[in-house]
C-alpha cells in the first residue's frame, strides 16, 4: 500500500544518501591517487566489491557503500560506509579500508582486533572468540573470532602468536584471498594512501 511505498522511497532516499560521500574527497583522492600514479575509481571492480562483501566486517553490516577505490597492483584502498541499524542508534559509520589480495590463498572468515573492540554481535555471529592459552600474552591482547576454528587456529599458529602485533586501533578481517585493515570510524586523509596501504601490507605479509 502507500504505506510500504513510502518506506521503501525513504530507504532508497537513505541508500543513494549513503553514497554520497562527497565530491570534495573524492576529488583529492582522485588527485592524490594520479599524484602517485595509481589508478581511481568512485567505485571498486564489481567482483572485487563481491568478494570484499563477504569479508566478516562488511557481511555483518546492513546498509554498506563502498567507494573511492584507489587501486594498487594487489591492493585496493577505498572508502566504507555503513548505517548502525539499533533502534536508539542510526549513526552512519565512515572508514577507510585497505584490502590486500593474497592470491593462491584462502583464508578462513576471521577478525582480529584488541580485546573489547569486536563487538558482541560480531563474537555472536562469528561463533565467539577462540582460547588462545599457550600464549597469554596475545590472548591478552587480542581477540580473534571465526566459525572455522581449525583453519584459523592454522593461520594464528603458536609461533606466529609470538611474534604478531596489531597496529594500534586497526581491526583487521579475512576472507578467502582478501584481508583488510581499518580503523573503524577513521577516513584516512589523501596523503596517507602510500603509508596506510604498506601498513596493512607488512601485516598481510607476516600473516
Amino acid at each position: 500500500g502507500p504505506r510500504g511505498l513510502k518506506r521503501i522511497g525513504l530507504s532508497l532516499a537513505w541508500l543513494l544518501c549513503l553514497g554520497c560521500e562527497g565530491g570534495d574527497r573524492s576529488a583529492e583522492l582522485e588527485r592524490a591517487a594520479q599524484s602517485l600514479g595509481l589508478g581511481f575509481s568512485r567505485s571498486l571492480p564489481p567482483d572485487v566489491e563481491t568478494a570484499l562483501r563477504e569479508v566478516p566486517s562488511i557481511k555483518l553490516r546492513a546498509r554498506n557503500y563502498l567507494a573511492n577505490a584507489v587501486i594498487v597492483e594487489d591492493a585496493i584502498f577505498f572508502d566504507w560506509t555503513w548505517r548502525k541499524a539499533w533502534v536508539k542508534d542510526r549513526t552512519v559509520v565512515k572508514q577507510t579500508v585497505v584490502a590486500i589480495r593474497l592470491r593462491e590463498r584462502a583464508l578462513p572468515a576471521f577478525a582480529w582486533a584488541e580485546r573489547g573492540q569486536l563487538s558482541r554481535p560480531d563474537l555472536r555471529e562469528l561463533g565467539g572468540a577462540l582460547d588462545f592459552g599457550d600464549v597469554p600474552e596475545f590472548s591478552d591482547q587480542y581477540e580473534v573470532a571465526g566459525q572455522d576454528r581449525a583453519g584459523i587456529r592454522m593461520l594464528f599458529s603458536t609461533p606466529q602468536r609470538e611474534q604478531l602485533k596489531l597496529p594500534a586501533g586497526m581491526r583487521v578481517d579475512g576472507s578467502g584471498e582478501w584481508l583488510i585493515g581499518y580503523r573503524p570510524g577513521e577516513l584516512v586523509s589523501p596523503a596517507e594512501i602510500e603509508r596506510s596501504i604498506s601498513e596493512v601490507h607488512r601485516l598481510a605479509d607476516s600473516l
